[in-house]
């Protein structure tokens, strides 16, 4: 058996598994040729019978709150052959692809799960709670906002970037977007125009809404971002104009949105679950790297267990203040003890750290260092709007 990355030449195995895998074996240009792709590498799994399973691993930042953007490594493209299957082949493929992102400094990692169980077993646990809107368009109200949204251009994009950019700041795990990202978003495909209108508010652009394709039935809103209500009402009033071409709508915001404040109509579905799956790769880097709020002080110690990543077993302290934290090695007992999935809950922000205590997660010796654990975290909610 034989684990290792997948080289340029070999990528025809990768796709004819990818195929099988995710579009029923349906032909189509690979992937990996997409010049919008983010930085990859494939993970290969051979075994006598050749090449059986694999993992992709893409390299981006994520925005973790206000002043802290973190390495991240995306997993996507999970496969195996249906015959290889219940021989721990994909188990083995994530375990080496932990110890790939940390050697390349990639302290958190998030995916879109097939099963959450499958990769709770592996260190990845929910975070965030995602609200996924249908709305049918006659439902939509007008809006005095309205006037302020007009059709984008290619000059709009720097505006659109820094509206983004404030927005995701309110957020824990949003991607912090390159040049690629965004034309991937933008820019449509061969197939179909992508349409996107932006508000104009005072201070420029202040919120967009960007899709591609649709129906007479439904259109999928590929990003609705509002820094104001303001700018969601206006945008909602958009919409609205547009009920001659499709019946309804649908796009994802996160738990905190505000669109219930503005539209509260039983045309209005709301579905509300986690999407994502996160873990902390690399638990003494992730602390490390954490901006605490400028006035939070205190200190804490704690273990963490995690026999897939064991690197992250040894007990550390932590004392933070003045916006900074030093991370060290801890010899006595902890403060705190929790397994790596309710680590990485914490470090996202979604669920709380005090619904984690309510629900048995923590073992806490000492309630200062958990005042002080809470305060360290303390910071937006997680939130995505990336998917891979």
């Amino acid at each position: 058996m034989e684990i290792r990355i997948v080289e340029k030449h070999e990528r025809d195995l990768a796709n004819y598994l990818g195929s099988m895998a995710f579009v029923h074996g349906r032909r189509r240009a690979p992937w990996t040729e997409d010049p919008n792709e983010p930085e990859h590498v494939i993970y290969g799994l051979w075994d006598e019978r050749g090449y059986q399973a694999q993992v992709v691993i893409l390299s981006f930042a994520s925005i973790m709150g206000p002043s802290v953007v973190l390495p991240m490594g995306g997993i996507a493209g999970v496969a195996c052959m249906p015959a290889a299957r219940g021989r721990g082949y994909v188990r083995m493929l994530m375990i080496r692809a932990l110890e790939h992102m940390k050697e390349a400094g990639q302290c958190i990692s998030t995916l879109f799960p097939f099963s959450y169980e499958f990769y709770r077993q592996l260190g990845w646990e929910w975070i965030g709670i995602e609200r996924r809107y249908g709305v049918a368009s006659q439902a939509l109200k007008r809006s005095e906002h309205t006037d302020r949204c007009r059709h984008a251009d290619e000059s709009d994009r720097a505006g659109m970037i820094e509206a983004y950019t404030n927005y995701s700041r309110r957020y824990r795990g949003m991607l912090d977007r390159d040049a690629k990202l965004w034309s991937k978003l933008l820019d449509g495909s061969a197939e179909r125009h992508a349409y996107t209108f932006v508000y104009d508010g005072e201070s420029g652009i202040e919120g967009y809404v960007t899709f591609v394709g649709g129906s007479d039935e439904c259109i999928d809103i590929d990003e609705f971002i509002a820094l104001h209500p303001s700018a969601r009402q206006g945008l909602l009033g958009l919409l609205r104009r547009m009920n001659m071409q499709t019946r309804r709508f649908a796009w994802s915001g996160p738990e905190d949105d505000g669109l219930w404040m503005d539209l509260c109509h039983h045309a209005l579905e709301t579905k509300i679950a986690p999407v994502t799956q996160g873990r902390v790769v690399d638990v003494g880097a992730a602390l490390g790297q954490w901006t605490p709020a400028a006035g939070a002080e205190g200190s804490f110690s704690l273990r963490i267990r995690d026999a897939i990543a064991p690197w992250n077993e040894a007990p550390l302290r932590v004392e933070f203040g003045a916006g900074s934290a030093a991370v060290r090695a801890w010899g006595e007992e902890p403060d705190l003890e929790m397994d790596i999935q309710t680590f990485s809950q914490a470090y996202y922000g979604s669920p709380s750290i005090d619904l984690l205590v309510a629900n048995d997660r923590l073992t806490v010796r000492r309630p200062e260092a958990l005042h002080a654990f809470r305060e360290f975290l303390s910071g937006p909610l997680m939130w995505m709007n990336d998917h891979f």
